[in-house]
């Protein structure tokens, strides 16, 4: 009799560690299946790239409508059943844990409040109606009857149907890191000028200036008492960088040819007219998360848009050693670039 109760209890458990074995096998196949396309998609347009996390998005009826997978280290897909909604290598939305409603590419929300949805892209606050005449436009396109719309869904960083834009210097920055005392406007100063010389214009920095380091602490060493002073540790204005440049033309014997800029508040278009004629910026950051108050040198751009939502990215050298940093343009203040 022991013997046979023993046998039933270890029945019922075998029983119960199958069932719940199946059931978290059962969750995980339905939380993170993939659609073989999409899968594909993955394995050709993100080689090296692993996926985080699959997250549902909602309409406005809070019935799942598509989803999005998370890369690391940066990008997504946005897809439904077997096509791609939007996607980025470059770029990453700023999930929350809340509910995320999607009413077509860059259009996510949150709920705030009762009856508010902020973008998470723009934080542009929409009300209900809003979001349904975004819905229904997103709804009434058929990515499938579209063969012109489906052509660029395998394209890089293809976000459809958004206006998408970028570009970058045929050239990387040398990457100077030597900054011990606040010279940061130097050290930009410095990796500018290098690009000039080692891509545009071989007599813009002498070969005894151009080999003495990989830091830029010899080039920045002579720039600083001309940019911050040298006993200063607190940095450089917009204005002492454009001097500190003109200075540096002057003492070089080319000030006939070349000549430091200014513009302060500038917009994104103003930035991107200078990149796209081949130059690099010295770009001023105000109140970054991770570089504060800084100069960094931009050298490309990143746009894309879909009706109000926007994004802006530079890509720059961070003066910390760092090549293809993205930084949004709205930490952006004042730039300073020479004449050609």
């Amino acid at each position: 009799v022991r013997r046979c109760f023993y046998e039933k209890i270890m029945s019922i458990f075998l029983i119960f560690l199958l069932t719940m074995i199946f059931t978290l096998n059962s969750f995980a196949a339905t939380d993170y299946f993939i659609p073989y396309g999409i899968q594909e998609y993955i394995d050709t347009a993100f080689d090296n790239y692993e996926i985080k996390d699959k997250i549902p998005l909602y309409d406005l009826d809070d019935n799942v409508t598509a989803y999005m997978i998370t890369l690391s280290p940066v990008g997504y897909i946005i897809y439904n059943h077997d096509e791609i909604i939007e996607s980025s290598h470059t770029l990453d939305y700023q999930i929350t844990k809340q509910k995320i409603y999607y009413c077509g590419p860059l259009s996510m929300f949150e709920l705030q409040g009762d009856c508010a949805y902020r973008n998470l892209i723009s934080s542009e606050v929409s009300n209900f109606s809003e979001l349904q005449l975004l819905e229904q436009s997103f709804k009434s396109l058929s990515l499938k009857e579209d063969t012109d719309l489906k052509s660029t869904l395998f394209a890089e960083d293809s976000i459809v149907p958004c206006t998408v834009s970028n570009y970058k210097l045929p050239y990387l920055p040398r990457t100077y890191s030597y900054n011990p005392d606040g010279r940061c406007g130097s050290v930009a100063l410095a990796i500018t000028l290098m690009y000039y010389d080692d891509h545009i214009d071989s007599n813009v920095v002498p070969s005894w200036i151009s080999s003495a380091d990989n830091t830029g602490e010899y080039f920045s060493t002579l720039l600083k008492p001309h940019v911050e002073d040298i006993d200063s540790s607190y940095g450089s204005s917009t204005s002492e960088l454009q001097r500190g440049a003109n200075w540096y033309f002057s003492y070089r014997g080319i000030n006939s040819q070349y000549s430091a800029t200014a513009l302060y508040n500038t917009t994104f278009s103003r930035y991107r007219a200078i990149i796209d004629a081949n130059r690099p910026v010295i770009v001023d950051l105000n109140a970054h998360p991770t570089y504060k108050e800084h100069w960094v040198v931009g050298y490309g751009y990143y746009y894309q848009s879909s009706g109000s939502a926007e994004r802006c990215l530079i890509i720059a050298n961070d003066g910390w050693g760092n090549n293809g940093r993205e930084i949004s343009y709205k930490y952006v203040g004042d730039l300073v670039f020479f004449n050609k």
